[in-house]
């Protein structure tokens, strides 16, 4: 009797973990269809995950991805909302906004996200990009030279 119990909690064991494989599945599908260029099915992906695992971060971060390279910035906007509210240093999500935050030409709010991310990564390279980009749009030449400078001795230690 004792052996057909542990062999129950043996198999429930395994059956848990086949099921949480399962949902991460869904993202790995969707990285792997994004990678090769089929967005659409990606999006598909990243979309079950989520309504299998509302709580998702990567679902999200890789349907804001995917909406980003399509341009719905809009819903890029929404999705990158729900992902800080959970995690407010997602630097996956924190780059996507500042993205948003280009497109629309708000300078001062792309150099306050890359700042953030630079202070979580010093070494992040598009976070340094999207700095020196603002600061050049600004209006200020040589902050942006200073970060230019530090971006190019990133990317030679890399």
């Amino acid at each position: 009797m004792k052996l057909i119990f542990i062999y129950g909690i043996i198999l429930s064991s395994l059956f848990a973990r086949v099921i949480y494989a399962q949902e991460i599945d869904y993202v790995l599908k969707g990285n792997e269809e994004a990678l090769i260029g089929n967005i659409e099915k990606a999006i598909q992906y990243y979309q079950i995950d989520i309504r299998k695992n509302p709580d998702s971060i990567a679902g999200r971060v890789g349907l804001a991805k995917c909406y980003s390279s399509r341009g719905y910035m809009s819903m890029v906007d929404n999705i990158v909302g729900q992902i800080l509210a959970r995690q407010g240093d997602n630097i996956d999500a924190l780059l996507l906004l500042a993205k948003v935050k280009t497109e629309n030409k708000e300078w001062s709010e792309v150099e306050s996200i890359a700042k953030k991310v630079i202070n979580i990564d010093k070494s992040n390279i598009k976070a340094h990009v999207h700095l020196r980009n603002a600061l050049y749009q600004s209006g200020n030449p040589v902050d942006a030279e200073s970060i230019n400078k530090t971006l190019k001795k990133i990317m030679e230690n890399k």
